[in-house]
């Protein structure tokens, strides 16, 4: 489902012509599970794009989470903003 979803926020901009890196890294929530996230970097001249996606599932249930920083760079207020919802998802 994760692919999925990166895939169609991401089709339109790599048809554009940006180029894109893609990452993978593990977060761990304050409620001790460790979270997969997808990281999609999206780069254009000098426009950058950032895409990350995140799935739970549960018995009969889920969680599809997606954070997006549109013309954003490292470091910045959007990525602090988004990681502090990162660090206070608590999903039970």
């Amino acid at each position: 489902m994760k692919e999925l979803m990166l895939g169609e926020v991401t089709k339109e901009s790599i048809n554009y012509g940006f180029e894109m890196e893609r990452r993978e890294y593990k977060h761990k929530l304050i409620s001790g599970e460790d979270l997969n996230v997808i990281q999609a970097y999206l780069t254009y001249n000098d426009e950058v794009n950032i895409y990350e996606i995140a799935s739970v599932g549960r018995k009969d249930s889920g969680l599809l989470i997606m954070a997006m920083r549109m013309n954003d760079t490292k470091n910045s207020i959007g990525e602090k903003l988004i990681n502090l919802i990162w660090n206070s998802l608590e999903i039970k």
